[in-house]
């Protein structure tokens, strides 16, 4: 298991018996986003305040490769399905996807306007969501680097995105007390879910 802290430490521990295996050194300030690579789970994916996501070798604990270029604090990161690319979440507005062996840069996704909150890439690969506190998602083409639409409705933050287990629906989790579902290929508008309090966070069952 890791875990991490906000002053930037990254701790690998045995559960099984509770015992400190190693740090990952090399983030200068809270750590927000952490996730094993899902086609090799000796890496793993951070990202953080100071403005870098860091590839890991977990065994050894050293930084593999460091991905800068956002000029502020990383919110979201996470691997595509076929570990081979990143997309990370900027507080300016912008997404960055990365390679994820090298950490060059593949492409910047421009369009909101307030800082982004989450990022999913969809089960296939072919598809990137983003949400923001612009109180939009945006659906993107990892094909084409370009958007394919933008997902209108909550009239707050969205705190929260994500793509069904089979790609075929978009959930997203706002501050306007309602979670909703779109069309995971087109991003139409499925359903309005009422919440009574602001929703922070929406998952679909495997």
């Amino acid at each position: 298991m890791v875990a991490a802290s906000f002053h930037g430490k990254i701790v690998l521990w045995n559960v099984r018996d509770g015992t400190r295996i190693h740090e990952f050194v090399g983030h200068k300030d809270r750590v927000n986003a952490l996730e094993f690579d899902p086609t090799d789970p000796n890496r793993l994916l951070s990202a953080s305040d100071d403005g870098t996501a860091h590839v890991w070798d977990v065994s050894g604990g050293q930084s593999l490769a460091i991905l800068q270029g956002h000029t502020d604090f990383i919110r979201a990161a996470t691997f595509s399905p076929d570990g081979k690319a990143i997309a990370t979440a900027g507080s300016q507005g912008v997404a960055r996807v990365w390679d994820s062996k090298t950490g060059a840069l593949l492409t910047i996704l421009k369009g909101h306007e307030r800082y982004l909150s989450a990022i999913a890439i969809s089960p296939d690969g072919k598809r990137l969501v983003t949400a923001s506190w612009d109180s939009t998602a945006r659906l993107w083409s990892l094909d084409s680097w370009q958007q394919i639409t933008v997902l209108r409705g909550h009239v707050d933050a969205i705190n929260d995105v994500r793509f069904a287990p089979g790609g075929e629906f978009i959930a997203t989790a706002s501050r306007d007390n309602s979670a909703r579902i779109w069309d995971g290929n087109t991003g139409a508008a499925i359903a309005e879910l009422k919440i009574r309090r602001r929703c922070e966070a929406g998952y679909f069952q495997s």
